[in-house]
């Protein structure tokens, strides 16, 4: 697309990223999303577990949501860090058209 430009990161980063395409400063972003589930935690420091998830901030954290072992990393990997179940963040896709396999 003719409106489509790098921009924020090497070796763009003297060009300003728009406001809708910046990383947000208080939540994890990832540029492919991840099969294990993650949220933000802000007791998260410099080498524990999980933590550094998205590879920005501190305060993402992997974890392993209770009986979803669909989304789960391999097995064992995040068992001790159990997600809080009202902090999980999901995206949900959207499509312009729906696709006809699940």
């Amino acid at each position: 697309h003719q409106g489509c430009r790098f921009c924020g990161a090497r070796p763009y980063d003297d060009i300003a990223c728009p406001a809708s395409a910046a990383v947000p400063e208080d939540a994890c972003w990832f540029r492919n999303e991840p099969t294990v589930p993650y949220y933000w935690d802000t007791s998260c420091t410099w080498g524990m577990k999980g933590c550094w998830a998205d590879g920005i901030h501190r305060q993402c954290r992997f974890c392993a949501a209770e009986g979803d072992s669909e989304r789960q990393g391999p097995p064992g990997v995040f068992d001790d860090i159990k997600c809080p179940a009202p902090q999980v963040t999901w995206r949900n896709c959207t499509f312009m058209v729906a696709p006809e396999t699940p």
